[in-house]
């Protein structure tokens, strides 16, 4: 029932934005969530859907405990940008599950498939200066990169994108 609700609601672009939708998987895009306040609100929003959280974060800039506030709803965390090493410092107090990288592209390539309903949920709870002037381009680059493959392969963007983040071997 609450799924239901949450996919009846077509929000703001880059907030809560679902771009897949199956049985076993959500994927969220919520670029627009550049500070832990966002971040916090975002995983508020989908913490009782019953699917495991996967959270893709990171950028430049201080994240204000951002892992103290969400640890107890990720299941894994998936780290890039100039402050994943401190992100990765707070995460191994908690002792959570997490995965680093050098940027969001090598995220994305890297996100394992899984049998558990899940929630791949992109709130990077920072700015994206590091590697992208905001977090339009940010994300606008990462489906440039899908609709270029999907071009090449005749699918759908989004599911060639949510096909990377389910990380079946195309």
């Amino acid at each position: 029932r609450i799924r239901k609700g949450f996919e009846d609601v077509t929000g703001e672009k880059y907030r809560l934005e679902i771009i897949y939708n199956d049985q076993n998987t959500l994927i969220i895009n919520d670029a627009k969530s550049t500070n832990t306040s966002s971040s916090v609100a975002a995983i508020e929003a989908v913490k009782d859907l019953n699917y495991d959280i996967h959270m893709i974060l990171g950028g430049h800039g201080e994240t204000d405990d951002l892992i103290s506030k969400t640890n107890k709803y990720v299941k894994k965390y998936y780290l890039y940008g100039e402050n994943a090493d401190a992100l990765e410092c707070d995460i191994k107090y908690y002792n959570s599950e997490y995965s680093k990288y050098e940027g969001l592209e090598e995220v994305i390539e890297n996100i394992k498939n899984d049998q558990s309903k899940k929630i791949i949920l992109y709130s990077p709870a920072a700015q994206s200066y590091d590697q992208y002037n905001n977090f339009e381009k940010n994300f606008n680059s990462i489906m440039k990169k899908a609709t270029e493959r999907a071009v090449t392969e005749d699918i759908n963007p989004d599911v060639w994108l949510a096909r990377v983040l389910k990380d079946l071997k195309l």
